[in-house]
């Protein structure tokens, strides 16, 4: 049943929000990052709020990224376009897949391919790039993955509106650390790249077949409030929040280090510890799968 005009113009406005007052806000969030700092940003934007309560979807997305790199300044942008299908299709066209984590990554995707990294599934469009890197990588969280150079250049990740559970930095921490609850599984395949497919041998920790093997609870969000490492911000009608990429590493790396299971769920310990006693760790593609 369609939603009559009226009805639809007062959900616009309910939701708006002063697009000068979201630019101040974020602008104010963004403002003791040194110049050149990457900000990679997970978003729920609905929680936030309309920029000037715009009833056009095409239009509002333009208006959050117009925002985003007005408050950034002179520091790259990065939106998250991930695509779920190459373990499935092997084929990854960055001008065509579609973002699969809701309007924004479509929109970037539609309008700003260009400017799309060339890794499959884990991509982003970058705005405002001055050196990162587009091009395609095997391992998406490896020592050579565009997650490296954020944690090299020390990183902002920033959770718009979002929860902790949309951080996929926590990969690249997997990854450092080689944890034993994933294990690494190859999917060759192909990329297309002005016009011509190019094999990659494409690979990355897959979690267990198995319901609640790897099932994330708070991903270190307490540690890091303790250790005055997560800044936390009201812009619009919603929540931001922000850490730097090296103090994640640091911290909740440095937890993991001492207990491998601390960003899982109890209930999903409980599985893993039994994988452990039933197949041994690490877990590995021969003993899953």
């Amino acid at each position: 049943m369609a939603i009559p005009g009226a009805a639809m113009r007062s959900i616009w406005e309910r939701f708006a929000v002063p697009r000068q007052g979201l630019s101040a806000e974020l602008a104010a969030l963004f403002s003791p990052l040194p110049p050149g700092t990457p900000i990679l940003v997970h978003s729920d934007l609905l929680r936030i709020g309309i920029p000037d309560g715009l009833t056009e979807p095409e239009a509002q997305c333009e208006a959050w990224i117009a925002l985003l790199m007005e408050a950034a300044g002179n520091r790259p942008v990065l939106l998250p376009t991930f695509n779920y299908d190459f373990p499935r299709t092997r084929l990854f066209d960055p001008a065509r897949d579609p973002g699969q984590i809701g309007a924004l990554s479509r929109h970037c995707v539609e309008h700003h391919a260009a400017l799309r990294t060339r890794t499959p599934i884990f991509n982003f469009c970058v705005f405002g790039n001055d050196d990162l890197p587009l091009a395609a990588e095997a391992e998406p969280f490896g020592p050579e993955s565009l997650f490296a150079t954020l944690h090299e250049r020390n990183a902002a990740i920033l959770f718009l509106g979002a929860d902790m559970i949309a951080n996929t930095f926590i990969h690249y921490v997997e990854e450092r650390l080689d944890i034993g609850y994933r294990y690494v599984k190859p999917f060759p395949g192909e990329i297309i790249e002005d016009g011509e497919r190019r094999p990659i041998d494409f690979r990355y920790r897959v979690r267990p077949r198995i319901d609640g093997a790897v099932a994330y609870g708070d991903l270190g969000r307490p540690l890091l409030q303790e250790a005055g490492k997560l800044q936390i911000a009201a812009i619009g009608h919603g929540t931001a929040m922000m850490f730097r990429a090296r103090d994640y590493v640091d911290l909740i790396g440095g937890r993991m280090q001492d207990d491998e299971l601390y960003v899982l769920t109890p209930s999903s310990r409980a599985v893993i510890e039994e994988l452990y006693r039933r197949h041994g760790r690490p877990l590995t593609l021969g003993k899953m799968e």
